[in-house]
């Protein structure tokens, strides 16, 4: 399209303007999706990390707990 008065576009403003519609087709939406996924699956893998983690500072808490309770014992 021209416009009145201006000037012609230029070929980047085409070239970016097929970039955009390559963007929107369907598609890059699934590998978008795929991409998801794929952060959903890390996500998972993250928070049983995490649960590990609490687990075994629990289990230290305890360890911790019991001998200062022998420390304890053992000062009377």
């Amino acid at each position: 399209k021209r416009r009145k008065g201006k000037q012609p576009l230029k070929s980047s403003n085409k070239v970016s303007s097929t970039l955009k519609k390559q963007r929107g087709n369907s598609r890059n939406k699934k590998n978008e999706n795929e991409i998801i996924i794929i952060d959903n699956d890390l996500l998972d893998q993250q928070v049983k990390i995490n649960k590990l983690a609490q687990e075994k500072l629990l289990l230290q808490k305890q360890i911790n707990d019991k001998l200062e309770r022998e420390i304890m014992l053992l000062e009377k």
